[in-house]
């Protein structure tokens, strides 16, 4: 029986991601849901949430619902990742994002949303994992992926995006 894994490049964006496959000697985009070939960056998390079961609005899905729960909705988790709360790029962006970032353990910044119990927080890794779930559910039996990041990300950058990964 032959494997039909396959192996896939993901550029995972700050404000769109896509999915490729190599086949055929060349480089193919891999079509999401609704046959868009770019799915956004984002994830709105549903106020039916709770600390223990979170649950996502993701891709153009995730795009009709932004209306409705502004405060629930996170972007750019790449802006965040594997920085610190005390970080002063992150304490100027603060007063621009409609959602709100709290301190965690170890000065970590975490994105606080509304849920059914009460506020549910989760770091940008969590964010940036269900993004990568999100395009790797456009394609079966993925068994690899390479994951871009910026030549300027620094070492924690990197290391939490392998964690999302």
């Amino acid at each position: 029986m032959a494997d039909t894994s396959i192996i896939v490049g993901i550029d995972l964006g700050t404000t769109y991601s896509e999915i490729y496959t190599y086949q055929n000697n060349q480089l193919e985009v891999i079509v999401g849901r609704n046959q868009l070939r770019m799915t956004p960056s984002r994830v709105i998390v549903s106020k039916t949430s709770t600390q223990d079961k979170i649950t996502y609005l993701t891709g153009a899905r995730g795009n009709m619902q932004s209306k409705n729960l502004p405060g629930n909705e996170i972007y750019e988790p790449k802006r965040i990742i594997g920085r610190k709360m005390s970080d002063q790029y992150i304490i100027r962006d603060l007063y621009y994002y409609p959602f709100k970032i709290v301190e965690g353990p170890d000065d970590t910044p975490l994105y606080s949303v509304t849920g059914s119990g009460g506020d549910v927080t989760l770091s940008a890794v969590d964010v940036d994992a269900q993004i990568l779930r999100t395009l790797a559910s456009y394609r079966a039996n993925v068994k690899q992926a390479v994951i871009t990041v910026p030549a300027y990300f620094r070492k924690e950058q990197i290391a939490a995006t392998i964690e999302a990964g």
